[in-house]
């Protein structure tokens, strides 16, 4: 579990399609935006990728609700890219 610090070399929260180094509703928001209305993508795009399957797609969605809202497993913790 993560205290409020990132791990030396982590680029990015999975899931955190804002930047904002959270996962929340702005992040559903942001990746049904882009996926269904054709916005603007996470920036980098592997940031909404919360399953951690190399995809941004509906699949990463309903991870997001199911941690949000049905007590599932958080994100799979954070990209180590560059």
């Amino acid at each position: 579990v993560l205290m409020g610090a990132w791990p030396i070399g982590c680029s990015y929260l999975c899931g955190d399609a804002t930047g904002d180094d959270l996962n929340d509703i702005a992040d559903l928001v942001y990746l049904i935006n882009f996926l269904f209305r054709f916005e603007v993508p996470p920036e980098p795009l592997q940031a909404g990728d919360a399953n951690c399957d190399g995809v941004v797609n509906i699949a990463d969605l309903v991870y997001l609700i199911n941690y949000l809202y049905r007590g599932g497993p958080p994100p799979v913790g954070c990209y180590y890219g560059p």
